[in-house]
């Protein structure tokens, strides 16, 4: 909701105040127009005196199914969801609802949020607060990429808004970090876990979970406790989701919480500006941008802007003195820009709509770039300077800056060369961790390599060329593998070098991959990891989750070393191994991480 200068400044203090005297610390991230104690529960929450919770509480929370581990087409009710919204609803107390999800592609996500939707229509039931997606899975989730961990939970709200539901994306300070790309999110409630005095994560969220050992009168034993900073019950019936009439319109611009003229094309004017992982200069830097290049910005956060930068989110300040605004985008999914295919195959079109004929198809995954927009289509160039149209309906925009899988190449700043003109080659001085510019290509695979500076003239067709860089030339990581801070998360066991290079590197005939073991021929977590086509080389650490000392395997001796750690923390660790014991990928080593090595362990769960 827009508000007034002078009223959002008198909010602002009516909160500070109220948060003082509650258990837990404000952030400028946090919307400023509500602090209400919200629970959330499911079927270990078996005993629950709903008169008395609905005079501790301002909401419920309850989880209403979850996907199967085992047999994981099993979309299965939790089995006390309905008694809960009986007693909430008895009570008149706000009530939503989340699902453990363990989509690992974007299909099941749209699954699962369409089975919410049928079961909420058999029991006639119109939540007052969001419906949230649950993504923490530190087994089948944390094995995929940062990508399609954010289309997944991108797809579940989508589906869910669509139909007339307001969605929501919980999952801990890490994920939202770390595993996701949350400036993406859109039109939807964002909840925070971390459990600690003060809520340090840096992005926009509007509920965070504070403690998992709450006390609450008319609830037995521990349950988990929010602040909530926004009047959803209130939100929700105004502008009619959840299946309430609505007496407004929803325009999204009215609750907007950032400054969406901001979004668009920037150059950078200053000699080199830092990319961040998050929005402030405390946060570590990614690389660098140097001057005359440009990138685009699709989301903003306290003067900071979210851009693509590799296969991670970035952040660059968007002060007037290190770069200047070309041109203005309102909407990221709609914009000028590079797109991947999110469905399994896509025809192109000699013209924006159904009615021209099929040329093509692309296939999932498959990234262009669209250069012009007509009437929900995109214009995409090919290599030889013809034309194709595609619906955007099918597309995930990825942002101006696209580099295919772990390495550095593809396409910064497209530069289209019309045909019959001449056209001086121009790269924008981008680095990459001091990645090298290569050159310019009219593929992605690089087949026509035209060098920096040179003039070109086009014959009778355009061609659009794509910047090349250097490391993309001789290696490629599997999608399996996540590369963040030279780090390569790696879920899987018992791999020796050989396996290693086989199962997670692509490699052309020039490269060479050499290892640092502290175990000879094993690749655990540890080994350094070096891949050099003999005139740059590439060093990576490795991190298999619970594989601590770097023998490859998860076993007694990992959990006994994050037990002294827990109880003394004297001992030092590297990057690597403190990830590794991080089983449930929340940031924090702790008891929950013991009990996950015991159930690897003594359960046989094996981490695969």
């Amino acid at each position: 909701m827009l508000k007034k200068a002078i009223k959002r400044i008198i909010c602002v203090f009516i909160v500070l105040a109220v948060m003082l005297l509650a258990n837990g610390s404000i952030t400028a991230a946090q919307p400023e127009d509500a602090n209400l104690k919200i629970v959330d529960i499911s079927k270990w929450n078996n005993s629950i005196d709903w008169q008395k919770v609905s005079l501790s509480v301002d909401g419920v929370i309850a989880r209403i199914g979850y996907r199967g581990s085992v047999y994981r087409d099993s979309l299965a009710e939790d089995d006390l969801f309905y008694s809960h919204y009986q007693g909430c609803s008895t009570y008149g107390i706000p009530f939503g609802c989340y699902f453990y999800s363990l989509a690992v592609t974007v299909d099941e996500a749209v699954e699962e949020a369409e089975w919410i939707i049928e079961t909420l229509k058999k029991y006639n039931c119109k939540p007052d607060l969001p419906i949230y997606i649950d993504m923490e899975d530190y087994i089948v989730q944390n094995e995929t990429t940062n990508r399609k961990r954010t289309d997944i939970a991108k797809a579940f709200c989508r589906t869910l808004f669509e139909n007339g539901y307001y969605p929501g994306v919980y999952a801990n300070k890490y994920w939202l970090t770390d595993l996701l790309y949350p400036a993406e999110f859109s039109d939807c409630s964002i909840w925070v876990a971390q459990y600690a005095d003060t809520c340090t994560y840096k992005g926009s969220y509007d509920m965070w979970q504070y403690t998992e050992t709450g006390s609450v009168n008319g609830i037995n034993g521990k349950v988990d406790v929010n602040h909530c900073y926004k009047d959803y019950s209130t939100f929700i019936k105004k502008y009619g989701f959840n299946g309430y009439p609505g007496s407004v319109d929803y325009k999204p611009d009215d609750e907007a919480v950032t400054d969406t003229s901001k979004y668009g094309m920037y150059e950078i004017v200053t000699t080199s500006l830092n990319v961040r992982t998050g929005p402030g200069t405390e946060y570590l830097s990614l690389g660098k941008l140097k001057k005359g290049s440009q990138i685009y910005v699709y989301g903003v956060n306290n003067g900071w802007g979210a851009i693509r930068f590799g296969n991670s989110l970035g952040w660059i300040s968007l002060n007037s003195n290190y770069l200047k605004q070309l041109s203005n985008h309102n909407s990221t999914e709609k914009g000028i820009g590079f797109y991947s295919v999110n469905v399994d195959t896509l025809n192109v079109r000699s013209g924006p709509s159904t009615s021209y004929s099929r040329v093509d198809k692309l296939n999932s995954g498959e990234q262009i770039y669209i250069h012009q927009l007509k009437d929900g289509w995109g214009a995409f160039y090919y290599g030889d300077g013809s034309t194709g149209w595609v619906t955007l309906e099918y597309l995930t925009f990825t942002g101006t800056v696209n580099f295919i899988g772990g390495s550095a190449k593809g396409g910064m700043n497209h530069q289209l060369i019309v045909k019959g003109k001449t056209a001086e080659l121009n790269k924008n001085n981008f680095t990459l961790n001091d990645t090298e510019f290569a050159g310019w290509a009219t593929s992605e695979n690089g087949k026509v390599v035209y060098s920096d500076g040179g003039a070109v003239k086009m014959g009778d067709s355009n061609v659009v060329l794509y910047a090349v860089f250097d490391s993309g030339e001789f290696y490629r990581w599997a999608d399996t593998v996540t590369v963040e801070g030279g780090v390569a998360h790696i879920n899987s066991l018992m791999l020796t070098e050989q396996d290693f290079t086989e199962k997670y590197l692509e490699l052309t005939k020039s490269a060479t991959v050499t290892f640092n073991s502290p175990h000879k021929g094993v690749a655990g977590t540890g080994t350094a990891v070096s891949i050099s086509n003999g005139k740059r080389a590439d060093t990576f650490t490795l991190c298999l989750k619970g594989d601590v000392n770097g023998d490859s395997m998860c076993d007694g001796l990992d959990m006994s070393l994050l037990i002294e750690l827990v109880n003394s923390g004297e001992k030092e660790y590297s990057t690597a191994q403190l990830l590794a014991m991080d089983l449930n990928s929340d940031g924090k080593l702790d008891g929950k991480d013991i009990e996950q090595y015991k159930n690897i362990i003594f359960n046989g769960r094996i981490l695969k």
